[in-house]
């Protein structure tokens, strides 16, 4: 599993910095226009995708089936896949959140309540879009893919809308989202590793 997770990060490691400048970027204008908090979510889907990407470079460079030969389970390479989506999209929301609270507290706008809102926001994104968007990626072709990626984020966003709606208490609201969709993450992994190593490479 190591191994397959810094074969990924060889892969885009040469893309973190385009990332990072297109972050802060676009990121500093958010941040000036709507709000500091909004880095959370936008660094943590920016990384989540980048992780996805991998998928389709394992296809067009041919390892997905030089993988067949190795002493490695296709489940392993399926888990190694979620597990590099959850690491980076960690990584993307720990980032978001020390930049967005180093811009609050200059312009003096920390709010307790906005952090947790947005962290709950960017949790409950990364885990419902990558529950659809990975198996997309293994299952279609690039084109189908890249169009499940982009339906997955705005599907995600309005399921964390209606659930919003649902609740007045803004903490049991977020508990609820945050797990019901790590639990669909786990479900989605699960029937990936079960049913995607059964069809043709």
């Amino acid at each position: 599993m190591k191994g397959l997770l810094l074969k990924d990060f060889y892969i885009i490691k040469s893309l973190l910095l385009i990332i990072l400048v297109e972050f802060v970027a676009v990121g500093t204008g958010l941040a000036f226009l709507a709000s500091p908090y909004v880095l959370i979510v936008l660094a943590t889907v920016m990384l989540g995708m980048i992780s996805v990407t991998t998928i389709n470079s394992d296809k067009t460079s041919g390892w997905a089936k030089l993988s067949v030969t190795l002493p490695v389970s296709r489940q392993t390479l399926i888990s190694s896949k979620y597990l590099m989506y959850v690491l980076l999209s960690a990584a993307g929301l720990a980032a978001g959140t020390l930049l967005s609270l180093v811009i609050s507290f200059m312009f003096r706008e920390f709010d307790p309540e906005k952090i947790f809102l947005f962290i709950s926001i960017s949790i409950t994104l990364c885990f419902l879009s990558g529950s659809s968007m990975i198996p997309c990626y293994f299952i279609f072709n690039e084109e189908k893919s890249i169009l499940g990626s982009l339906i997955s984020y705005p599907l995600a966003a309005g399921i964390f809308v209606v659930l919003s709606l649902l609740f007045d208490n803004m903490l049991l609201m977020s508990i609820t989202c945050i797990c019901a969709s790590a639990l669909l993450f786990f479900i989605s992994l699960t029937l990936s590793c079960k049913f995607i190593p059964k069809r043709d490479i």
